[in-house]
């Protein structure tokens, strides 16, 4: 058996730590892209308005919250590699003269 000689195991480890450092530099380059993206994107605020009066328990909301969670956990591969979330708020806010509204803030 013939051992490699240690200048060889040398220069290997050095490209080894080069090609990981590039590949660092790249992932933290392209997830500021995409916060960068993130930050570009425009947005729409879309309202919901229930009945003063309804029959639906709160299990209707209940749901609705875990539909809008749902929909937002989708993500596309390059997302999940970068691990990277789409952005949303979901807000509840009530007035005495318009009641309860449900607000979403969509990219």
């Amino acid at each position: 058996m013939k051992l490699l000689p240690i200048s060889f195991l040398g220069d290997l480890l050095i490209v080894l730590a080069l090609a990981f450092i590039a590949f660092l530099t790249l992932y933290a380059l392209l997830k500021l892209l995409l916060v960068r993206l993130e930050l570009k994107q425009k947005y729409v605020l879309f309202e919901i308005r229930p009945l003063t009066e309804t029959l639906q328990s709160p299990l209707s909301t209940q749901q609705l919250f875990n539909l809008i969670h749902g929909l937002a956990r989708q993500r596309s591969l390059f997302y999940k590699l970068m691990d990277a979330y789409k952005s949303y708020a979901f807000e509840i806010v009530s007035t005495k003269k318009e009641g309860i509204r449900y607000l979403l803030r969509i990219n």
